[in-house]
């Protein structure tokens, strides 16, 4: 139930900042023909209708990806974000709720994303893609 919860507040606060047309949860992105991870949330630069004709989401079309880990934290913190840092994710955001942080990893370069932000609870988070919002961590925890 934490992991509903937590997406759900995340998703909430996306809606807020991003256009809903732009936003799709637990959805298949497509890095290759052997790799569809499904993050959470995902944040895309055109309206999800727009992809509708490709038949797929190009990962390098997202703004944001965001994992709420609830027992997957060290796998989307390792695999995952080297998956997404390979692909050319600008930035991907891990939401560990048993640690109660938000690990923001941004501007990967050569496959690989520098050492991720951690935020506590206290902290306020700002995507890059929208400089002018910010979200307190705790809004975001279940």
């Amino acid at each position: 139930m934490p992991h509903i919860v937590a997406v759900h507040n995340v998703l909430r606060w996306i809606y807020g900042v991003f256009s809903f047309d732009n936003v799709i949860s637990k959805a298949p992105v497509f890095i290759s023909a052997n790799s569809d991870p499904e993050p959470d949330v995902c944040v895309f630069g055109r309206t999800i209708r727009e992809y509708m004709a490709t038949g797929n989401l190009p990962i390098t079309e997202a703004v944001l990806l965001v994992e709420v880990s609830d027992s997957t934290l060290e796998y989307d913190m390792t695999t995952k974000a080297d998956l997404y840092a390979r692909a050319g994710v600008s930035e991907y955001w891990v939401l560990g709720i048993a640690g109660r942080r938000l690990n923001i990893f941004t501007a990967p370069q050569n496959g690989s994303y520098p050492a991720p932000r951690t935020l506590g609870e206290a902290d306020t988070a700002v995507p890059t893609a929208k400089p002018d919002m910010s979200v307190r961590v705790a809004d975001l925890l279940p």
